[in-house]
């Protein structure tokens, strides 16, 4: 029973943490592969990355870009529990889109949310 709780508190630790990030350019290393992009949403056990690109060669962790990367042209939806690490190395900053999508996503968010007025028939 004790191990359930600690993987809860861990599990909220990490929650509120990737909460602190929410808005910026983010790396996240994810069944060995690195994406990189704005964090646009953090769910109960998903993250959204908008503005994704899968970096394929990171290089140097201090270089300004990474070496090689592919962009995905849309949000990408990544489960915590698929995550190893997440950070913001100084390649994470380098040609960012505006935030225009993050923002676009936020209020897509925000309506879907919204109650709904009854349909008529």
């Amino acid at each position: 029973m004790t191990e359930k709780k600690d993987q809860k508190k861990e599990r909220l630790a990490l929650w509120e943490r990737l909460c602190q990030y929410e808005g910026q350019p983010v790396a996240i290393l994810c069944a060995r592969y690195w994406y990189r992009g704005y964090l646009a949403e953090v769910g109960k056990d998903h993250v959204v990355l908008s503005t994704p690109r899968a970096v394929e060669v990171t290089g140097s962790a201090s270089q300004n870009h990474p070496e090689r990367e592919d962009v995905i042209p849309s949000d990408v939806m990544i489960r915590i529990d698929f995550m190893e690490i997440v950070c913001q190395p100084s390649w994470v900053y380098h040609e960012m889109e505006d935030k225009t999508r993050v923002e676009t996503h936020k209020k897509l968010v925000e309506a879907s949310q919204k109650p709904q007025p009854a349909r008529r028939r």
